[in-house]
Parts: C-alpha cells; structure tokens; sequence
C-alpha cells in the first residue's frame, strides 16, 4: 500500500514538473489590413507584451507576406539606450533562440549618441521639453528615419555568417525598418517578407505547431575602456551620453555646468551608467504565425 503511494506521488511529481516546463507559445495576429511601417500606433493590430527588465513592450504580427515586430518603449533609459548603443532584432526559425537571422537598427553610431544625451532630463533647462540642441537633434533623426537614410546591418539573410550593411532603413529587397522617437516614448518597427525567413511559408501560416524564436538585444558601452566618469557616459568620447571628458560633467553633447555631473543627480546618472554597460536583452522561445482563417 505504502509502495503504491509513493509510486502514485512520483507519477504525479513528474506530470507537475512537465506541465510547468511547456514553454508558452505566442502567436502572431494576423494583419488584415495594408500594414504601413512608418513608426505610428494607427494600423497595429497586434497584442503588445511587457518586458519589466528591459522595460519593452514587444508585438507580433504577420500577412499572408510579410512578419511585422513592433517595439514601444516609454522607459527614457532604455529609448537613450536603444538609441546611442544600437539594437539587433534576432529570429530563429529552429525555434531554439539561436541568432539565425539578424537585423541590427539603428546601428550604434556617435550621432545617435549625441541625439540621445539631448533627450536627458538631466541636460535640458528647467521647464523646457526637448530644448535646444538635444531637440533639433532629435528631430533631424526623426526625419532621417523618415527619409530612409539610416543604416540596416542585416546577418544571415546572405548566407549563414553573411554580415551586409544596407545603406538605407527600407532596403529595396522587401525588409523595411522604421523608428520615430517623441517625448513620450519609441516606436520601432520592422516587416521582413516571410520568404526570406521560412521555407514554404504557406506551411508556416497554416501550421501552428510550426514554431520559431525572435529576441531582441541592444548594445552596450564598455565603460572601462571609454573612461567613463559620473559627469559623462564615458570620457573621450565626444559628444556622447552627456560630456566630453573623464568625468566632470564637461562641454560635450548637451551636458550642464562643469562640476555638476550634467546637470543631474549623481545618483541618476550613476544608474544610467550601469544600464549602458550591459546589454539588454529579451528572448521569445515559441512563437507561431496566424493564418488569415482563423
């Protein structure tokens, strides 16, 4: 009798451990309508979902042509983050979290670095929303966006290690990348033609139990090697996450008086340091397509 429960208790342990191992699966919501990347809320169908740690909210849409992943961030840090350090859309249609097919937008670069010091509380006078240079900055990028002039780095599309560098955020092969930054908050978004991703993507549409990764991963800045100080997001670098040199709060970017870390709290900028010294990132390990019947 003893024997029988315990066996009984083990049977049940295992069903307990296996239920709560089955990864959730997120499906997309299918578009009905034309869907247009332009970095908006309007024509967006799709259920959004809150990552705490990265402070993201991510979606999930398709056609019957195209994958559509939308990002909004409302998090200060995180858009000035996504921003000066860059960020890489990943996807894998194994469905194991490996980096199969990368999209890298924006493209870490020093003018995107600049344009987010200016959006720092921290360097603007008081009273005055997106004053001065970090304004102007800010929607010069806006419109460059805009005009498709922002560099794409896509991985794998060409060939397994393949790394190409588009010139422009709609790239002329059907994959198509969008952000428009405002006071509020992010909104990024990309179409990629499900063609270039799966196989037969008509079974992919039809198929639920057909299930794929995507993940996002921002970049980082190596503190260490920047000499980063309290006054600036790493000394020497010019213009860059608030000052211009090793960490008095100096002349560079749209920082504040020398001596008073920026403008802000030492606190503050402390925290933000940390956060741009490690990457960011969020993974969704199954995900499945919609079809337009159901």
């Amino acid at each position: 009798m003893k024997d029988g429960f315990k066996l009984a208790m083990v049977a049940a342990l295992f069903v307990l451990i296996g239920g709560c191992s089955k990864t959730p699966v997120y499906t997309s919501v299918y578009q009905e309508q034309l869907y247009e990347v332009d970095g908006s809320d309007s024509d967006w169908k799709g259920k959004m979902y809150y990552d705490q740690d990265a402070k993201m909210m991510y979606g999930l849409a398709n056609t019957a042509d195209e994958l559509l992943v939308k990002l909004k961030v409302t998090d200060q840090t995180a858009t000035r983050k996504i921003l000066a350090t860059g960020m890489t859309l990943w996807i894998d249609t194994v469905g194991k979290k490996k980096k199969q097919f990368g999209l890298t937008f924006p493209v870490k670069s020093d003018r995107n670095m600049q344009t987010s010091a200016g959006m720092s509380k921290n360097n603007r006078p008081a009273g005055q929303a997106g004053a001065g240079r970090g304004g102007m900055e800010l929607a010069m990028l806006n419109q460059n966006f805009i005009a498709g002039l922002a560099p794409v780095k896509l991985t794998g599309f060409y060939g397994e290690k393949d790394e190409t560098v588009q010139d422009f955020n709609f790239t002329g092969i059907g994959i198509n990348a969008m952000i428009q930054v405002t006071e509020e908050s992010l909104i990024y978004e990309v179409s990629i033609p499900l063609n270039l991703l799966f196989k037969n993507p008509g079974n992919w549409l039809n198929d639920p139990e057909k299930n794929f990764s995507y993940g996002f991963e921002t970049g980082y800045i190596d503190m260490a090697s920047r000499g980063g100080g309290p006054g600036g997001m790493g000394g020497g670098m010019q213009g860059g996450m608030g000052g211009r040199g090793s960490g008095g709060g100096g002349r560079g970017g749209s920082g504040g008086p020398p001596g008073n870390a920026g403008g802000g709290d030492m606190n503050d900028r402390m925290a933000e340091m940390q956060s741009m010294s490690t990457p960011d990132k969020v993974w969704i390990k199954k995900a499945c397509l919609a079809s337009g019947s159901n």
